[in-house]
This record gives C-alpha cells, structure tokens and sequence, in this order.
C-alpha cells in the first residue's frame, strides 16, 4: 500500500518539475482515486512548494542587490555617447 503512494508521489514530483502543463491535467481527474493518485497529487504539490521557495529566494536576493546598487544603471563618466 506505502509502495503505491511512494510511487505516486514520486512520479508527481518529477512531473510537475519537468511537465507541469500534463500534470495539471492529471491533477484534474476528480472520478478516480487510489493510493497512487493521492501520492502523485501531493509530490506535485512538494514541488509546487519547493518552486514556489526559489522563486521567493530570487526576489529576495534580487531586491537585496537592487538596494546595495547592483541593479541600477550607473553613469560611470567615461563619456561614451
């Protein structure tokens, strides 16, 4: 039984990864349910998470170099035109 939903979760997690259109379309299948099906729904949902973290991270990290100055331009006086 632990096997199936390992496996589905798995799967899950790789799928929604690497082919997030095809997983929202399996996540949409409401007239079936077993062990497996549950598992791939909630690794897709780990990784959903997980994205959802980096994308944090990045804005983040990008915000902390736009405040230091990274990110502006600067005019850096050599007179180019």
């Amino acid at each position: 039984m632990e096997d199936k939903y390992l496996k589905g979760f798995n799967s899950g997690y790789l799928m929604r990864k690497y082919d997030p259109i095809l997983s929202k379309e399996i996540v949409s299948i409401q007239n079936f349910e077993s062990e497996y099906l549950e598992g791939l729904r909630n690794g897709m949902a780990q990784m959903e998470l997980e994205l959802e973290g980096r994308l944090k991270s990045i804005v983040k990290e990008k915000e902390a170099k736009k405040s230091k100055g990274y990110g502006r331009s600067r005019d850096s006086g050599i007179g180019f035109s």
